[in-house]
């Protein structure tokens, strides 16, 4: 099985569920649900994607991003701003 085969046969979309999240300058969101695949489409301005281990992603308006868990990571407007809000397992 390829890479991409094991990435869509994992999950199976069990349990899935979708969140539309808008937010005003700064913010940050970390991430710590354990979840297994993340799909986040940037709609508009950008923001940053910054694993615990790894380097950080710029995200423009249209970029589309995969994040493969269950590593954590923090998403926000800039790379220095702080979390606000922790995202937990089983947090929806």
């Amino acid at each position: 099985m390829d890479a991409l085969a094991g990435l869509l046969e994992g999950p199976r979309a069990r349990g899935a569920f979708m969140i539309r999240a808008c937010f005003e300058p700064p913010w940050a969101v970390r991430i710590e649900d354990r979840a297994p695949l993340t799909v986040m489409l940037m709609v508009r301005g950008e923001a940053w994607i910054m694993p615990d281990a790894g380097e950080r992603v710029r995200l423009n308006a249209g970029d589309l991003a995969i994040a493969r868990g269950p590593d954590p990571y923090t998403c926000a407007d800039d790379p220095g701003t702080a979390p606000q809000a922790l995202i937990l397992p089983g947090a929806e």
